[in-house]
């Protein structure tokens, strides 16, 4: 399926948060789609943010309670980019045919996610106004201070992997740009499947298509018989009856 456009995420985002409900997950299941149509690389990622926070930012105003929406929005973020970084370390981990150059762009991206996240919200902030703005400032200064989800998540895969690939300590100089930029291109498609699975287990379970009925055989005709009384009767001539001669005695 195609990626939506920007414009298409933003007005997903703001009719989400408007209608409210399960905010939280509803927006990371939407960011989680959203992120799997498309190469899984830092440049995508922080585009889909920024649409997103857009979207959370114009729908939180009507909904209930502005900033509990604010902050569920956030948060459906943070949890949809831990779930972009669990994606990176199953493409890591079964893409033996990726070359070093690929591995070490993914550990990169990893390594810049939080703060790409961060960031990413805070330019959208500094173009919202009033209450919103500081919702949104509020958030991004929360999170600095005691650090997100997906940015946990991120260092804990980076460091596992950097652990066991020890090659990938060394330095990248010796990579052209062009070896990067395909590698890493190659990374983030393999990094985008992991996430499609992964948007795919997080989808509603009900739009499953009902399983076709078998196809009932025709029952055979089967012949009525009459009851055993009327059969009895069918059978059986019907005679008339005998008229007796009766025999008259003289009497003399």
């Amino acid at each position: 399926m195609a990626a939506e456009t920007q414009e298409q995420v933003k007005s997903e985002a703001h009719d989400t948060v408007q209608q409210g409900g399960n905010i939280r997950e509803k927006i990371r299941d939407l960011t989680v789609r959203v992120l799997s149509r498309r190469p899984l690389e830092a440049g995508q990622i922080r585009a889909v943010v920024r649409s997103m926070t857009e979207g959370i930012a114009e729908g939180a105003p009507k909904a209930a309670d502005m900033r509990h929406a604010l902050s569920e929005g956030f948060r459906g973020l943070d949890e949809a980019l831990s779930k972009s970084a669990e994606a990176a370390r199953l493409a890591m981990q079964q893409g033996k045919q990726l070359s070093e150059a690929a591995f070490r762009q993914g550990l990169e991206d990893l390594k810049r996610l939080e703060e790409n996240f961060l960031a990413t919200v805070g330019e959208v902030a500094e173009r919202t106004q009033d209450q919103v703005k500081s919702g949104l400032q509020d958030l991004v200064g929360q999170a600095r201070r005691a650090g997100t989800e997906s940015g946990r998540k991120a260092a804990e895969v980076a460091s596992a992997l950097s652990a066991r690939m020890g090659t990938l300590a060394m330095g990248s100089a010796k990579f052209g740009m062009d070896t990067a930029r395909e590698a890493g291109t190659r990374f983030a498609e393999m990094a985008s499947g992991m996430l499609a699975g992964m948007a795919e287990a997080l989808a509603p379970q009900g739009k499953a298509k009902p399983k076709p009925k078998p196809k009932s055989r025709p029952k055979a005709k089967v012949k009525s018989r009459p009851a055993p009384k009327a059969r009895a009767k069918s059978r059986a001539k019907v005679r008339p009856k005998a008229k007796r001669k009766t025999k008259t005695a003289k009497r003399r």
